[in-house]
Order: C-alpha cells, then structure tokens, then sequence
C-alpha cells in the first residue's frame, strides 16, 4: 500500500467519509500484501467498525499448530466484508481438553463459528511417521480410532454449543512413503488419507452445521512448496507462510460470510470489454472478441463461470451504455455466447447514467442494492457506482482478460452453506418476477392486479424437509424480518422438535409459476398466549398482501386451539423500516415502547385478520 493511499484513507475517515474510506482500503489490501500493510489496514478497519455497523462474530479456534501470525489476516479479511471479528485461540495441541470439558473457556466465550484447524502429524502420528512399521490390521484400528475421536469431538461440540464448526480435512501426505510408486501400491500412503477424509465427511454429516474446509485441495491449489515454511515449523511449530495465511484466512472469510447471510444475489454486468472483448458499436458483431481462439476464449470462459453461477441460483443483470438492438443481435446470433438472453433477470442496455440504471435494477427486481456485484472494466463507471451508490460491491477487472475468471472464482460473494430448490432456481424466479410488475402496470387497479396472479399459499407446519431453506430465509431476509433474528439449520431443527414451539412455511404459487417458499412465522407456545417469535417474507413477494393472507392463517389456527392473545414484537434495524407498522395495520395493540422496540398484542376473540380475497390459502 503506497504512502499515497494511506493518507487518501485517513483524510477519508477524517471527512467523515467513512464509507469511501472503507471501499478505498479494501482496494489497497492486494493479494500477497505485506503483513505492515495487513496491520496497518486493521488499525484504520477498528475505526470504520462501529461508523459502519460491521457484524459481529464471535470465532473460535482450536489448534495442532502455532497460527498466532495468522490472526492478523483473519481480522482484516473479516474486516475487508464488514464482519467484526472477536477471536478465541485455544492452547497449543489441546483440542480434546478444549471441547470435552463443559467448564472449558471456549464454552465461557460461546462462539458462532469453532475452527478445528488439526494435521495428520499431531492426529494420526503413526500414519505419518511409522506406516510402513504398522500391520494392515493395525493402520485399521488407527484408521478407526482416529474417525471415532472425531466423531466424539463434534458430538461433544454440538451437545454444549449451537456454534457452527468448520473442520480441516487432512493434507496428503507431500513425500508418501512409497515414493513415486505410492499411488499404485496397494497400501498407499495417499489413497489412506483419502479415505480418512471421506470418512471424515461421512461423520460430519450426521450432524447438522458441520462444514469441512477443503484443507488439501487448498493446499494443493496454491502449491505444497509455496504453502509451508520449514523455518518457521522447525523454530516456532508455524508451518504456514505469509501466502498460505491470507490464502486460508480469505477461505475461511468465506464461510463467515455465508453463515451471516452475506451472500449476494446479483451480478451486474457491464457488457464491452467484460462479457466480451471490443466494442460493439465500433467493431459490430464480427468483430468483437469471443469464441475459442485468444483473446476471446478469456470471455468465453468469463461467461461459463458466469453460466455456473446462474445454475446455483445467482442473478445475472446488464447495466451498458450500448444500443439496445446490437446487442440483442449478439445474443440471438453469435455462435460463441454462452450466456443468452434467457438467462439475464434484468437489461438495462442505454445511455442513462449507470447509478441510476443499478437503482432501477433493484427496484425491477425488488431486492437490495446491498446485495449488488457490479463487474465493468471502466474504473470511471466503477468509481461512479461507488460514490453515489457505495453498497454496491465494484469488482475491479485488470487489463487482462484472461484474469477474469480467476478473479470472480476467488471472489467471496458467491459462496452457500447449501442449496436450496428455490436457490437452484432463483434466476428463473426473478424473471418471472419482471412478468408480473409489467402485469401490475398495466392492470387498471391493485385489486385487479392481486386477482389477475391467481395466487395460492400453501401453508406447512414443522416440515424437517425445508430447514435448509427456512434456515437460509433468516439469514439472507432483512427488508421483512420482525425481530431481526437469524438462525441456522441446528436452530430451525430445535425448534421444530420442542414442544414448545411451532414453525410455519408459507410456499406461494400464481400464474407465473412456483415463487418457493417464501415465508416464515415461528410462534412459540405458552399456555394460552402465542408469541410471533419471528416473520420473516421474501422480499419478491413483499407487497402483494401475502403477509396478511399468511396472518390471518395462524390467527385461525389459534383461535381452533383456544388461544386467547398472540403477542408480536418489531426490533428496528436499518433495512427493516417498511413492516414498522405491520402489527398496526393488522389491528394489534400497542403495549410497550422501549428504545424503538415496540410490543403488541392481538386479542383472538375480539379481533380477526381477513385473508384477502384474491389469495387462496391450503395446508400442505
């Protein structure tokens, strides 16, 4: 980072500028950066945290080896997405005492997230050092016992934390001890590891919020030679060098980015010199460059990688100063796109200033401009977008194409803990999405709108089959959402199995098709009262009275199981001012105010929610 850009920062954050500062030393912070510039960057992220309401995550670590020099990277990545790190490093080499004993201070510290960051050597020493010493029998038993160890370890975890857990596999032996051969040996060193960590998988998947960090392939990603540094290892048991830090502390960014609910939604693109390379109103469609020859094979690869992304439920989006028809023809007529009108939610090809085409995007498709990615080789467009629309993530693409699709690979935004029916098909939705507010346009009254959609709620209660999806609701819902709570699939499954609570899914179906599930109430139970414990609705149904329809269906089920009030509860957040006043408006009474929290009650008997006309409401 060049003395220039430092004190273009600090003169940022003394203008109050807090933002622009932010987006500025996230683009100072490169790839291999020094860790002076790492430290520094941490210094000026402590300020921006609370000026800008970072996250805050709480994060656990248990070792085998020295990852103090780490800490540093994790903190800054964490900072570089707005999460706000708050670290616990448990001692060296005792990951058993550390989850076993319920008195521990790894429990004291209650994390959202445990790091098990463990090697072979200090697991299974015996694989390592003595293999060819051992029997079949006896790599057997070692084999088992270490899968049992890890079986009990996560047991343990998951019996006294909710915290989600993310445990290394384990690195393949770098010189196994058959040498060149080991591969086709029938003991081979490396096939062993392999199955240790298929094994590995097996066992956390019996449990729910367990993920497995990718160890070796990682490893093997940036290169075995480049990852370890021998000095280190032998002087201060730090094997990891200042690459295989940041390599790892941007991996695990991207699990903590995921269990946030940080994932974007949208990939907005710039089409000249970014979907393709040229300029279409110059070089016209035989000229532009794309297909399997260079430099166009970059973009064509670009566009599989942006292809891939669509397929997982991502929205592709253009924003271009272009003409309209020229660009239609590239997409019906040239041979080498990939990417075809059909797969694009929302175009927006003109001469209009590209903020307000991105406004215009996000109205379209009704989600947050905060869940933006905006890729344009412009650093004029991009420097636009970033001051008069800053949550917008602006990818900056080099001068080489070719770079393209490593860059939006590496990129954290697109990574999910699962996927979802509706993730798989989230593209699709969107577009259909765009069928119906041209239907509400021309429709000559909302009334006549809301009867034209034929919709129909399908109500479900306590269905194991959509906690991954309820789950992900709570993460990625801010516009609608009550109580401002999140929740994991540990937490869904909890709830779906007391007594004492009760949780609702709301799929919506109309003309245009399946929209998902797209809602959810948790009521949790006492006696004769019900609490909204939560309610939360997709934004892309958000405005259509699916809310009340959804209202009016559990205030009838209460009123069937005799329950006298049910009592609802808004906590204020910055994204969720458009329901302030949903209980109001549903004829809930207010009964407390306190710091902008405010609490209402519904008397059953007195008071009844009617569901609209135009919603046929069904149980599933």
């Amino acid at each position: 980072m060049s003395q220039l850009n430092r004190k273009v920062i600090e003169s940022l954050i003394k203008e109050k500028e807090f933002e622009l500062a932010y987006i500025k030393l996230n683009e100072s912070i490169k790839p291999h950066s020094s860790l002076n510039n790492f430290l520094f960057a941490e210094k000026i992220y402590r300020v921006l945290v609370e000026e800008l309401a970072f996250r805050r995550f709480r994060i656990a670590i248990l070792r085998t080896i020295t990852v103090e020099p780490m800490l540093p990277f994790i903190k800054v990545m964490c900072y570089a997405n707005k999460i706000n790190p708050e670290l616990y490093l448990g001692g060296y080499n005792i990951i058993d005492q550390g989850i076993l004993d319920q008195g521990s201070k790894l429990y004291a510290f209650k994390p959202d997230a445990l790091i098990i960051f463990w090697r072979a050597e200090e697991v299974c020493p015996k694989l390592m050092d003595s293999y060819l010493e051992l029997s079949s029998n006896e790599v057997v038993m070692v084999k088992e016992s270490v899968v049992a160890k890890i079986d009990k370890l996560i047991s343990a975890f998951r019996t006294n934390s909710e915290g989600k857990i993310i445990v290394h596999n384990f690195e393949l032996p770098q010189f196994p001890v058959f040498g060149i051969v080991d591969s086709q040996h029938k003991r081979s060193q490396k096939g062993l590891f392999e199955e240790l960590n298929n094994l590995l998988i097996e066992t956390t998947n019996k449990y729910v919020d367990v993920y497995v960090l990718d160890y070796e392939h990682l490893v093997s990603r940036y290169g075995k030679r480049n990852w370890f540094d021998e000095r280190l290892w032998f002087t201060a048991k730090a094997p990891l060098s200042i690459v295989a830090m940041q390599a790892l502390a941007n991996e695990y960014t991207k699990y903590f980015k995921a269990m946030l609910g940080m994932t974007k939604k949208c990939i907005v693109l710039d089409l000249d010199n970014t979907l393709w390379g040229g300029i279409l109103g110059e070089e016209g469609i035989q000229g532009i460059k794309i297909g399997q020859a260079s430099p166009g094979n970059a973009f064509t690869e670009f566009q599989k990688e942006l292809l891939k992304l669509y397929h997982k439920g991502f929205v592709l989006a253009i924003n271009s100063k272009n003409d309209e028809e020229a660009v239609m023809e590239v997409f019906d007529k040239h041979p080498d796109m990939v990417l075809r009108k059909k797969h694009f939610a929302s175009m927006k090809i003109n001469w209009t200033n590209k903020a307000q085409n991105m406004k215009d995007i996000a109205e379209e498709l009704n989600i947050g401009l905060d869940t933006f990615v905006f890729l344009d080789d412009s650093p004029v467009e991009r420097e636009l977008i970033k001051q008069q629309l800053p949550e917008v993530h602006c990818v900056a693409l080099p001068n080489n194409a070719h770079l393209y699709p490593k860059i939006l690979r590496e990129l954290p935004d697109f990574e999910r803990l699962s996927f979802t029916e509706e993730d798989l098909r989230r593209g699709e939705m969107y577009k259909t999405q765009i069928k119906r507010k041209k239907l509400e346009k021309s429709s000559t009254s909302l009334e006549d709108f809301y009867s034209s959609l034929e919709m129909v709620a399908i109500v479900r209660v306590n269905d194991s089959f959509e906690v991954s999806r309820l789950a992900d609701m709570t993460q990625k819902t801010n516009q609608f959402n009550l109580t401002t709570r999140r929740y994991s699939k540990s937490d869904i499954s909890r709830f779906i199995t007391s007594r004492n609570y009760q949780v609702y899914s709301l799929r919506l179906i109309d003309k245009f098709g399946d929209n998902g599930v797209v809602g959810s109430i948790i009521v949790k139970q006492d006696n004769d009262i019900w609490e909204l414990y939560g309610f939360w609705l997709s934004c892309r149904v958000m405005g259509r009275t699916v809310e009340t329809a959804f209202l009016s269906y559990i205030c009838e089920k209460g009123l069937k199981d005799n329950i006298k009030s049910i009592l609802g509860k808004y906590v204020p957040s910055k994204r969720n001012s458009p329901v302030k006043d949903l209980y109001k408006e549903h004829g809930f009474r207010l009964v407390k105010k306190d710091k902008g929290i405010t609490s209402w009650k519904l008397d059953r008997k007195k008071t009844s929610i009617k569901c609209p006309r135009w919603i046929a409401i069904r149980e599933g």
